[in-house]
């Protein structure tokens, strides 16, 4: 997936060979549409956090090309800015949030709040940050969201480096179920990151309902060219010997 825009990134803006690179993944991504709902990346532009930044960029044009819904990407210091990037490939976000700068205080609600100010329904939530939250209302907005919305988005943490984080222990401590992706010291690259944003569900339990509903391999899947061996036989035979 990502890892085809990286490739296109090596060539000029205008070469043909990039084009064709770009149409591939999207060609790619529109066949792995298998996110329900509506989403909101909650992407952390506070001191420091340039990765965080750029992260979010590269969520948001995932999920965009992955759910069946809406996406909207929101980035937050002390006041924060809405993008709909519904249907945006990654360069289109990136040329879109271009002028986003890391700098200013942390106050991860606040991008929340706008959302709830505009009454926008998701189902789910991506935070992009450290997790530190200096005004430590997250949870208390979250809470407000729900109720007005009627909803209860599952919510999700791609936490990077930087501050302590706050937002998962003020989470568990108001029981929100929060699902962390730490990504502190480790190497996102643009193999693994999509395999983190296919596994999110608006359902808390439905991967794990997905998961269970497919049915297991038989042997004779797994080995075709062993068919009518008696495999199993043999070692059920030996077994018995053994006993005896």
């Amino acid at each position: 997936t990502l890892k085809t825009t990286k490739a296109a990134e090596t060539f000029a803006e205008d070469d043909p060979l990039a084009k064709k690179l770009r149409a591939t993944q999207e060609k790619q991504l529109d066949k792995l549409k298998t996110i329900e709902g509506n989403w909101l990346v909650l992407a952390d532009k506070s001191g420091s956090m340039s990765e965080a930044i750029d992260i979010s960029r590269q969520v948001s044009g995932l999920l965009a090309r992955l759910v069946k819904g809406n996406v909207h990407l929101v980035f937050f210091d002390s006041s924060p800015r809405h993008v709909d990037v519904t249907g945006k490939s990654y360069e289109e976000i990136v040329a879109i949030t271009k002028g986003i700068t890391a700098g200013g205080g942390t106050d991860a609600a606040c991008g929340l709040r706008t959302i709830a100010d505009k009454n926008i329904v998701v189902d789910g939530i991506a935070i992009v940050s450290d997790g530190a939250d200096h005004w430590h209302r997250f949870p208390y907005t979250l809470d407000a969201y729900q109720k007005k919305m009627s909803v209860e988005p599952t919510v999700y943490l791609y936490r990077t480096k930087g501050e302590p984080d706050t937002i998962t222990r003020e989470c568990e401590f108001a029981k929100i179920d929060l699902q962390v992706f730490d990504l502190i010291g480790k190497s996102v690259d643009h193999y693994s990151l999509p395999n983190l944003v296919q596994s999110m569900r608006v359902g808390r339990y439905s991967l794990l309902d997905e998961v269970l509903a497919t049915p297991l391999l038989t042997l004779d899947e797994v080995l075709p060219n062993t068919r009518q061996m008696g495999v199993i036989a043999h070692v059920e035979d030996s077994r018995v010997t053994q006993a005896v």
